[in-house]
């Protein structure tokens, strides 16, 4: 089994879950070191590898919790977690993976090239955040709004029209 990064600092980082137990955590001990995210306590989620192939996670009292599929896992409980599971432990959401492949990156012929690649990278990624920010605004803003009124102001119409 597999943990992959699939929001956060490390997207597309893969973590192999060895049989027993594996720690995440700000702790720069924990297997799962995490010591950027403040959000995240010292030692935060156990996650237990059995060999039948099983494994569960466990909140180890932290601050700010534990979330499978967007629900927050009781402190000091051992949750079976299926593969496809979605685990957010503070900014980083990972997915349970039986099997992970890496994507094959090609790598850059210059130096330079890598540094084109990481900020085309960095952009897509920022304009993929704003998009979606974006949108969620435009719907707080609109479900706001009394029934019938028109969120484009008056004087935004006028000067659109000519």
């Amino acid at each position: 089994m597999f943990l992959v990064v699939r929001e956060g600092q490390e997207v597309g980082r893969a973590y192999k879950l060895q049989p027993g137990n594996t720690i995440a955590g700000r702790n720069p001990t924990c297997q799962i070191a995490m010591p950027d995210d403040a959000a995240v306590s010292r030692q935060h989620t156990r996650f237990t590898f059995k060999p039948d192939g099983g494994c569960s996670a466990t909140d180890l009292n932290s601050t700010n919790g534990t979330f499978v599929n967007g629900k927050r896992l009781p402190p000091s409980v051992s949750v079976l977690i299926e593969p496809g599971a979605a685990l957010r432990i503070g900014a980083t959401v990972f997915e349970l993976v039986k099997n992970y492949v890496p994507a094959r990156v090609p790598r850059p012929a210059r130096p330079e090239q890598a540094q084109e690649l990481e900020m085309e990278d960095m952009l897509r990624r920022s304009e993929d955040t704003y998009s979606r920010l974006s949108a969620r605004a435009a719907k707080i803003m609109t479900d706001q709004l009394p029934e019938g009124t028109n969120p484009v102001p008056e004087a935004a119409r006028r000067n659109s029209k000519k």
